[in-house]
């Protein structure tokens, strides 16, 4: 039960003892083995189940060696696929299954290894693959970024485009304003001129038949000074009344006016009467 490693110190001192593993104490070499523990690291008892901390090594020759507590020496169960730990039992013999558990492993190595090399030949074709995307990808990346660049290029100059676009209808609409603006102001001018041109021709018609009125009225106090009935004044009818479409005179005017008609009526009696001392018939 020593395993290949520790044999070395499973030899007896010149002095014939074994000297605990733990160097804790030395103890006659005939103690060894012999169901009972006599180091405190259980080690003088590696081939029997006496020390409950030793452990047992299971050579286990055509597999795989292995390290079984001691307590599980001669327990009647077989731990070692070689039977050794069981060796001493006096009524419980184990087979030895050692070159079947070792056809077993191999058989699930190889199976694992068979799982393993398809997994990395999936691999292989998986990293083929994701190259090609890789690449397809990065083609394609590289042909949308040209596209992007192109696009900003191409957004750059539509917006300066717009902001050219965008500046001359600002001065479209500056110079209708001021188009607007203008006309306004001409209109509004020819307005105040047209207007001024009204007053001024009313004033001067004003002033015109002002200016008649009074020439009509100086003429009428000549007649009268005169004793000589001036014409009636155009647009008037002989009773002095206005004619149709005339001017009607004024008061001043119209009293002017009688009175150069009674003047003339009385000139005209004064040269029909008859001379004094003329009688009727005589001269006939």
């Amino acid at each position: 039960g020593v395993a290949p490693d520790q044999r070395a110190a499973y030899v007896p001192t010149p002095e014939g003892t074994f000297k605990c593993l733990d160097g804790a104490a030395a103890i006659p070499w005939d103690r060894v083995n012999d169901d009972f523990c006599d180091c405190a690291d259980g080690s003088d008892e590696p081939g029997t189940p006496a020390c409950s901390n030793g452990n047992f090594f299971c050579e286990n020759r055509g597999f795989m060696g292995a390290i079984i507590p001691s307590t599980h020496v001669r327990d009647g169960l077989c731990d070692c696929c070689d039977g050794s730990d069981e060796a001493g039992h006096p009524t419980n013999a184990c087979e030895n299954t050692c070159s079947a558990l070792a056809a077993e492993t191999l058989a699930a190595h190889e199976r694992r290894a068979l799982d393993l090399r398809e997994a990395l030949a999936q691999k292989a074709r998986w990293s083929s693959e994701a190259a090609s995307i890789t690449a397809a990808e990065a083609t394609e990346l590289a042909k949308l970024e040209g596209e992007v660049s192109g696009m900003a290029d191409e957004l750059a100059n539509v917006t300066a485009r717009l902001d050219v676009l965008e500046e001359e209808e600002a001065e479209r609409k500056r110079v209708e304003e001021e188009a607007r603006r203008q006309k306004e102001e001409e209109e509004r001018k020819a307005r105040e001129e047209a207007e001024e041109a009204e007053r001024r021709a009313r004033e001067e018609a004003e002033e015109a038949e002002r200016k008649a009125r009074g020439d009509a009225g100086e003429g009428a106090s000549e007649d009268a000074e005169d004793g000589t009935a001036a014409p009636a004044p155009e647009g008037t009818s002989s009773g002095g009344e206005p004619a149709d479409g005339a001017t009607p005179l004024g008061d001043g005017e119209a009293e002017t006016t009688a009175g150069a008609s009674e003047g003339r009526g009385a000139h005209a009696d004064a040269e029909d009467a008859p001379a004094p001392g003329d009688a009727p018939g005589e001269g006939e």
